[in-house]
């Protein structure tokens, strides 16, 4: 009995870590557009400023 109480309480949160690494990556690709920008002001290249 306790392992299907464990089993149905991984189900129910087994979508969390594929949606916190949607947003995860979702954020950076957005925020590396702002630091791009922020490097040309600064006077360096967006794609060494960026690694």
């Amino acid at each position: 009995m306790n392992d299907s109480l464990k089993q149905k309480t991984s189900h129910k949160t087994t979508w969390l870590v594929p949606f916190a690494c949607l947003l995860a990556g979702g954020a950076l690709t957005g925020i590396s557009t702002n630091v791009a920008k922020y490097a040309i002001d600064v006077g360096l290249t967006p794609l060494g400023f960026l690694f």
